[in-house]
């Protein structure tokens, strides 16, 4: 939705008035002033853990109107990937291409680790490029201290 002229300038001077407020009372202000005119239908956005209690409290299916896979209770927090242990010919395929990285203690960049993972599609199937990267880099580390 456009705003007028008239609504640009009268928001123009809405804003100018609530500069010296403090930073909370601003954005509450300001959405009150935006809502006033007509700029937003949406209620302010609630809390992500207050948002997914009241959606299983309500029992209704929101998938509709969310694209979002995933609310996190926690902003600014990844969920983390459980760590899988390397089995024995997943290291024995690793090793046999990378070997040379190892020992030169230089890390791989990503189209070796994808050549690797084409050279050895089986063993590495539950694998991508960055796990491989990472765990040449960590032999790496290891060579070096026992070095």
């Amino acid at each position: 939705m456009t705003a007028s002229p008239s609504t640009t300038v009268y928001l123009h001077q809405s804003l100018l008035q609530l500069r010296n407020q403090p930073q909370s009372l601003l954005t509450n202000k300001l959405w009150e002033e935006l809502r006033k005119l007509g700029l937003f239908e949406m209620p302010p956005r609630i809390s992500p853990l207050k948002d997914a209690i009241q959606h299983v409290v309500s029992k209704t299916d929101k998938t509709c109107r969310l694209e979002v896979k995933y609310i996190n209770a926690v902003k600014g927090k990844a969920t983390q990937k459980k760590k899988r242990p390397w089995k024995q010919p997943e290291v024995q395929a690793v090793e046999r291409h990378m070997n040379r990285f190892i020992t030169a203690c230089t890390v791989p960049a990503k189209s070796d680790c994808e050549r690797c993972l084409r050279a050895e599609p089986e063993a590495l199937k539950n694998r991508d490029w960055q796990n491989l990267k990472f765990y040449v880099y960590n032999r790496i580390t290891a060579y070096k201290k026992k070095l």
